[in-house]
C-alpha cells in the first residue's frame, strides 16, 4: 500500500511538473496594458477593472509608482463611470490613505485637478449654496461652493508639500503617467515643475469663482508683475487678504525662478518667467495693462535674443499687438519670430500667425429681393484686390420638396452648385486692404435677370476652385411683387402688390406649401382677386 502511495505521488507529481512546464507564461505588464486599452475600446469596464488590479498590486511592490499611480487613477475613472463626479472624488481619497507615501503628491495634485473639474461641472448647481458655520458632514455632495474651492486649494497644498523631494525627481521618471506634449522636458525639468505649474493654473482659473471679499487683492498694472525678473523676485504683495489666489500664484511663480535662477540651460527659468508675464496681462488691472504687457515682452525679447522662447515671446506679443488692433505691426512682430527660431514652437506659431492675418477672405450680402430699383451688393473682404461673381438660376420649389432649409447649401451642393451654367458672371476690382483688415465694399446689382431665384457665387480665384480660396454663396430672388401675409380665421390670407408702386396685383397665383415630417410639400393654389387678396383653406 505504502510502496503504491508513493508511486502514485511520484506519477501526480510528474503530471503536476509536466502541466507546469506547459503552462503560459505569465503575462508582462505591458501585455496587461494593452488588455486594458482593448477593454476600454470595446466599452467594457468592468474587465478594465479587473485587469488593473494586478497590475497596481505589481507596480507597487516593483516601486513603479508612476505606473501604478495610472493604474489607480484608471481604475477610480472606470468604477465612477456611471457615477458623480464626486464619486472618483471620494474613491481617490480613499485610494491615497491606503497609498504609498511616494505616490501621495502625484496623486493629490490627480485629485486636485479632479476637485477643479467638480467646482466646474457643478458651479451652477451648488453657486446659491449657504454657506454653514461648521465643518459640513463627509457627503461632499451637499458641501458650498467656498468649501470645494477651499478643498481643491488644500489638495493642491498637499501635493507640493514635499518641495525638496519634488525637485529632485525629474520629469522623466513620471514619463509612463503624464500624457505627451509638445513642451521639451527642459522647459518642465522635474516633477516639482508640472505640479507647481498646475497649481498656478488653478489659481488663475479660480480666484473669481465665490463670493469677493471686501480686502479682496486686485494685481495693480504698475506693480513689478511687468518688472524686471529682479524686481519681481524681490516684490512682497501687500494684501491682509491672505486667502488671495493671485496673490499664492505670484509667490508660486517667484519660487519657481528661484529654484531655475542658477541652471546652466536657463529654458526653465525663462519660460516661468515668460508665463509670470502672461498672468499678469490675464490679472492686471489699469487702463496702461496692455502697452505695459507689451512693453515687458519687448524688453524680454531684447534680453533673451539667442534664445527660442525669444520667438515664443515675438508670438505672444504679435497677439497682443492684433488684439489692440494694429495688425501690420503685429504681421511684422510675428516675421521676425518665425525668421528668428523657425523651427522652435513660438516660431512655428508665428508662422501660422501670419499666415492667418495674410488669408484671403470675400463674402456677400444683399437684399433678399432685387426689384426696381436694384439694391446694391456689399463684398466683405481682406488681402484680395478683385473678386468675381457668378449668378446661377435654380428651380426654388424642387429645392423645397424634402428640405427642411431650401436656401440653405450644403458642402456638395455647393460643389454641384459650381458645375451649373451661370446665367451671367461679372468681376469687381477692390480697394486694397494693406492694414490686414476686413472692409466691406458696395457695389450696384448686375441688371437684366428674370423673374426667379437664385444664388450669387462669389471668389476671390478665377476658376472658383478650392485651392487657396474660399466660395460664398448667398440666396436672392428677382421680382417686383411683394407679399403680405397674414392668418385669417385659420386660414393662410394676404395680399400682392406691385413693390414699385404699391398698386394691388389682379390675377397674381399664389400656392400654399405645408412643412411636415417629409418636409415641405405643395397644396392648393389660388389667385389674387381684383384687389389683390387671397386666402387659402
Amino acid at each position: 500500500y505504502f510502496a503504491l502511495c508513493v508511486t502514485l505521488l511520484s506519477v501526480l507529481s510528474g503530471i503536476a511538473c509536466l502541466i507546469h512546464r506547459d503552462e503560459d507564461p505569465q503575462p508582462t505588464r505591458a501585455e496587461q496594458w494593452e488588455k486594458v486599452r482593448e477593454a476600454e475600446v470595446r466599452g467594457l469596464p468592468r474587465t478594465a477593472i479587473e485587469l488593473l488590479d494586478p497590475i497596481i498590486a505589481a507596480a507597487i511592490k516593483e516601486k513603479a509608482y508612476p505606473e501604478a499611480t495610472k493604474a489607480i487613477a484608471k481604475k477610480i475613472l472606470h468604477e465612477s463611470s456611471v457615477e458623480d463626479e464626486a464619486d472618483k472624488i471620494i474613491r481617490m481619497q480613499a485610494a491615497i490613505a491606503s497609498a504609498p507615501a511616494e505616490m501621495q503628491p502625484v496623486m493629490n495634485v490627480i485629485l486636485a485637478h479632479w476637485w477643479q473639474s467638480y467646482l466646474e461641472t457643478s458651479a451652477w448647481r451648488i453657486q446659491d449654496r449657504t454657506k454653514t458655520s461648521e465643518l459640513p458632514d463627509s457627503d461632499i455632495r451637499t458641501w458650498d461652493l467656498d468649501r470645494i474651492q477651499t478643498e481643491a486649494e488644500k489638495t493642491f497644498a498637499k501635493a507640493l508639500v514635499n518641495e525638496k523631494e519634488l525637485k529632485a525627481t525629474p520629469v522623466g521618471t513620471y514619463s509612463f503617467l503624464l500624457d505627451e506634449g509638445s513642451i521639451p522636458d527642459k522647459y518642465r525639468p522635474t516633477l516639482y515643475d508640472i505640479l507647481a505649474f498646475d497649481a498656478v493654473n488653478f489659481y488663475a482659473s479660480n480666484n473669481q469663482i465665490g463670493a469677493r471679499p471686501e480686502d479682496a487683492f486686485d494685481l495693480p498694472e504698475d506693480s513689478p508683475i511687468f518688472g524686471t525678473t529682479a524686481e519681481f523676485l524681490k516684490w512682497e504683495p501687500k494684501t491682509t487678504d491672505a486667502s488671495n489666489r493671485t496673490v499664492k500664484a505670484i509667490k508660486l511663480y517667484q519660487k519657481l525662478l528661484a529654484f531655475h535662477k542658477d541652471d546652466k540651460d536657463q529654458s526653465a527659468f525663462l519660460d516661468v518667467d515668460l508665463h509670470r508675464l502672461r498672468f499678469g496681462w490675464n490679472k492686471a488691472v489699469g487702463t496702461q495693462t496692455s502697452a505695459k504687457y507689451i512693453a515687458a515682452l519687448e524688453a524680454f525679447i531684447k534680453a533673451n535674443a539667442r534664445h527660442e522662447l525669444s520667438a515664443m515671446a515675438r508670438y505672444i506679443q504679435a497677439n497682443a499687438t492684433h488684439a489692440e488692433g494694429d495688425y501690420v505691426k503685429a504681421h511684422a512682430l510675428a516675421t521676425l519670430g518665425s525668421k528668428a527660431f523657425p523651427d522652435s514652437d513660438g516660431g512655428k506659431l508665428c508662422h501660422n500667425f501670419i499666415h492667418a492675418i495674410e488669408e484671403k477672405s470675400a463674402a456677400t450680402t444683399t437684399e433678399r429681393v432685387w426689384g426696381d430699383p436694384l439694391p446694391e451688393i456689399k463684398v466683405t473682404y481682406k488681402n484680395i484686390t478683385k473678386a468675381y461673381f457668378r449668378v446661377v438660376s435654380v428651380d426654388y420649389a424642387q429645392r423645397m420638396k424634402g428640405n427642411d432649409h431650401p436656401e440653405q447649401l450644403s458642402k456638395e451642393e455647393g460643389k454641384a452648385l459650381l458645375s451649373e451654367k451661370p446665367v451671367l458672371e461679372f468681376s469687381r476690382d477692390l480697394p486694397a486692404t494693406a492694414d490686414y483688415k476686413e472692409r466691406t465694399e458696395a457695389i450696384p446689382a448686375p441688371a437684366g435677370l428674370k423673374s426667379g431665384f437664385y444664388y450669387l457665387v462669389v471668389s476671390h480665384a478665377k476658376d472658383f476652385g478650392e485651392k487657396d480660396n474660399t466660395v460664398r454663396y448667398t440666396s436672392f430672388w428677382v421680382s417686383n411683387l411683394a407679399l403680405i401675409t397674414r392668418h385669417f380665421n385659420g386660414d393662410a390670407a394676404g395680399l400682392v402688390t406691385d413693390s414699385r408702386t404699391g398698386e394691388p396685383i389682379e390675377g397674381a397665383s399664389v400656392k400654399l406649401w405645408l412643412f411636415n415630417k417629409l418636409g415641405w410639400q405643395p397644396e392648393k393654389t389660388v389667385t389674387t382677386d381684383k384687389n389683390g387678396l387671397y386666402q387659402i383653406k
